[in-house]
């Protein structure tokens, strides 16, 4: 069973495999949800963008298929340095991973609203998985885990 690599690359893949680019105004990497994401089972195409010059290596997920439906990620290590997925095989299978460094982890951020000051999350009980190199991508839940759907973010030491 494949697991989450040490490092993934937030960068923002482009269509010709091998290439990345950096600049929302490129071409950019279409992530295909074959069942939708929980709560969103309409929302089955994702561009995966950058937010903008230093802001990396938070990036967002915006849907092709709804507008409006549009959330913020980041892989997970670069906050918490022991957060550890293990991607079952039906999800492997299903995402065609057969070497973990195809797979990239990224978890969605929950951004406090203006004017409260709290500390914004992450969900790390439900990560994003994604094949590098076919882009099919899935959002798992993390059953037999003590991960929490919102994690206070400080960053990882």
């Amino acid at each position: 069973m494949p697991t989450a690599p040490e490092r993934c690359n937030p960068t923002i893949v482009s269509e010709e495999p091998g290439t990345q680019s950096t600049d929302v105004g490129e071409d950019v990497a279409v992530l295909t949800f074959s069942t939708g994401l929980p709560g969103f089972p309409e929302a089955h195409h994702f561009t995966l963008a950058s937010l903008g010059k230093g802001m990396d290596p938070f990036c967002r997920l915006v849907c092709a298929d709804r507008n409006g439906v549009e959330f913020v990620a980041v892989p997970p290590e670069v906050i918490f340095s022991d957060y550890t997925v293990r991607i079952d095989e039906d999800t492997a299978t299903e995402l065609e991973i057969t070497n973990p460094k195809d797979a990239l982890i990224l978890n969605i951020v929950t951004l406090p609203a203006p004017g409260q000051n709290s500390t914004p999350t992450v969900n790390l009980l439900g990560p994003i998985i994604v094949n590098r190199q076919t882009r099919a991508a899935r959002q798992i839940v993390l059953h037999d885990s003590d991960y929490s759907v919102a994690a206070p973010m400080v960053r990882a030491r």
